[in-house]
């Protein structure tokens, strides 16, 4: 007795996807509070700055496959008189300062190939709101964070992720000078 075994070779393609990254700021307000006294000077800026988010988190579960975190913008949607947002650049991350105004900051990698996630994830957590105004409006502000990654597979797009952080701005109503 013969038996007939078909054989069927069947080849798979495999095309890794970019995955999108993900941002997410901390689910509880932050706050400002006015420092009593001149509000437009560098003494209040280094007393009155406020760390917009400490523990936000970015994670890029592609990071070996198609690249880690390339940019990040960190804007307030909702700005007021007096608002901004500071960043003194770090090791792999710098501040676009062509595309950056007072309340929208635009972080570019250094280097594509060798920064890291984790680098703008620290970054990100060193982002500081301010409001230089004498009598800055009281309405919570919505930060929205934004990161982007690379795309290093030949047809894909980079992937954005955006999340939110909100800040409470409590003026202070400063003493009379005479």
């Amino acid at each position: 007795s013969e038996r007939t075994i078909d054989v069927l070779i069947e080849t798979i393609i495999v095309d890794p996807t970019n995955d999108t990254p993900v941002v997410t700021a901390a689910s509880t307000a932050n706050t400002f509070t006015e420092r009593e006294g001149p509000s437009d000077t560098s003494v209040a800026f280094n007393s009155n700055a406020i760390v917009v988010d400490s523990g936000i988190t970015v994670t890029n579960r592609d990071d070996t496959q198609e690249g880690d975190i390339v940019s990040a913008v960190v804007e307030i949607l909702n700005a007021k008189t007096g608002d901004e947002l500071v960043y003194v650049n770090t090791a792999g991350i710098t501040k676009d300062t062509t595309n950056s105004t007072a309340t929208k900051l635009v972080l570019n990698a250094t280097d594509q190939s060798s920064t890291t996630t984790a680098q703008f994830e620290a970054a990100l957590q060193t982002v500081k709101y301010n409001n230089t105004s004498e009598t800055p409006d009281n309405s919570d502000r919505s930060i929205k964070f934004t990161v982007t990654d690379k795309a290093a597979t030949a047809g894909e797009s980079a992937e954005s992720h955006s999340d939110i952080r909100i800040v409470q701005v409590n003026p202070t109503n400063d003493k009379p000078v005479i």
